[in-house]
């Protein structure tokens, strides 16, 4: 797992965009995953979004994750997760917010 983290202050309500070029090779069943995980200040868990689940070998392709951010998040955790054999390169991960809805 690769884990990245981030403040949110004052963001309540925005949406939040997360996407990234993807490339997978022999990827298992449980295959690789990207997640945006909303944590209050103490960093309990409040909330996820995750973009599909990719699997078996595949060349370059955008994978987006998208929602609103809940209410008390105080930090974001970026996650990539691979949850199964094979191998996957990641390129031009972005995380946008925005005002709209």
């Amino acid at each position: 797992m690769i884990s990245q983290w981030l403040p949110l202050d004052y963001v309540t309500g925005k949406s939040i965009k997360l996407t990234d070029m993807i490339k997978s090779e022999n990827l298992g069943p449980d295959g690789f995953d990207l997640n945006l995980v909303f944590r209050k200040a103490k960093r309990k868990v409040i909330g996820n979004i995750g973009t599909e689940v990719i699997t078996g070998t595949n060349s370059w392709q955008r994978i987006v994750a998208t929602g609103v951010i809940l209410a008390d998040t105080a930090h974001l955790q970026i996650t990539a997760v691979l949850n199964d054999a094979g191998t996957a390169w990641l390129d031009d991960v972005r995380v946008s917010i925005t005002d709209e809805n």
